[in-house]
């Protein structure tokens, strides 16, 4: 490569953007081939076409497996964590089929075959005492909205916002 062209590559790199492999146009993008845009279009292109050459592996499938489904979501979780997966999954799937449908903490109806983007009412596998691991002692199933609340909230912040509500 010349003097120039390592030059350019890097201006063309650092300051004006790249041309997209897709749509021509020059953006801004960390990716070596297409812009976001163009990028989210084709991951949704070949999700469906994934799902057309893999029938067994899409959405369908994971509405009509969900013990799999949210076995191997804990699996992987407790794997990046660090943290123990002693529940089998013949526990989940008892777990699943014990369930009232009602979210323990709230009250709401669970939906356990919620397709793609989770919503309040999406059952949640949560950890009673975090960092404790997935066992039968330590697992309830709870609505999604639950776990989002705790996910990131400490006790004491839980307190003050309940003595806030009841104040107003």
């Amino acid at each position: 490569m010349k003097p120039d062209q390592n030059v350019k590559k890097l201006a063309d790199h650092l300051f004006l953007g790249k041309v997209c492999g897709k749509c021509g146009e020059t953006k801004r993008y960390k990716s070596n081939k297409r812009c976001v845009k163009c990028r989210k279009a084709t991951c949704k292109e070949s999700g469906k076409l994934y799902d057309l050459k893999h029938p067994g592996r899409g959405k369908e499938y994971r509405k009509n497996n969900r013990a799999k489904t949210y076995f191997s979501a804990m699996c992987r979780r407790a794997k990046e964590r660090g943290t123990k997966m002693e529940l089998t999954l013949q526990d989940v799937q008892e777990m699943i089929d014990g369930h009232s449908g009602i979210c323990p903490v709230l009250g709401i109806p669970i939906n356990f075959y919620t397709v793609g983007r989770h919503n309040g009412n999406s059952a949640s596998f949560d950890e009673r005492r975090s960092g404790e691991g997935y066992t039968k002692e330590n697992t309830v199933i709870v609505s999604w909205r639950v776990n989002k609340i705790k996910s990131d909230a400490t006790l004491d912040e839980m307190n003050k916002i309940v003595k806030y509500m009841g104040s107003v």
